[in-house]
């Protein structure tokens, strides 16, 4: 499971660097059709949450990893409850904001896969 965390925080480590130099590229992947999008974001987050929960007993921040992992999954259930048209509102909102909004969401997204490549070593 720690695999599958360091590969996930390095894609957002990548994520995060990208939006920072480059936040019109984010912009273009999320204008995707939006069929592809809502099960890859569904799929996505239930195995990160699963994979957050199973590394946290061997990571140095283990109720961290534990508390990440459980609202992964929530926010999945949140999703699925909600259907894909509020996602897509949700994603439509985020892509007209500003660049320098999105600069700021990749320095989150950049601090959060930091923090997950180190947890998990």
């Amino acid at each position: 499971m720690s695999v599958i965390v360091t590969v996930f925080g390095w894609m957002l480590i990548g994520i995060g660097v990208l939006s920072v130099i480059r936040p019109n590229v984010l912009v273009r992947f999320l204008s995707l059709p939006y069929q592809f999008l809502f099960p890859w974001v569904i799929i996505s987050r239930l195995v990160i949450g699963a994979a957050l929960i199973g590394a946290a007993t061997g990571s140095r921040f283990p109720n961290t990893l534990l508390v990440l992992g459980i609202l992964t999954i929530v926010i999945v259930i949140a999703f699925v409850s909600l259907g894909p048209g509020r996602l897509r509102t949700l994603i439509e909102w985020f892509l007209v904001l500003p660049s320098g909004a999105i600069r700021i969401w990749g320095l989150a997204a950049l601090t959060i896969g930091l923090f997950l490549v180190i947890a998990v070593r």
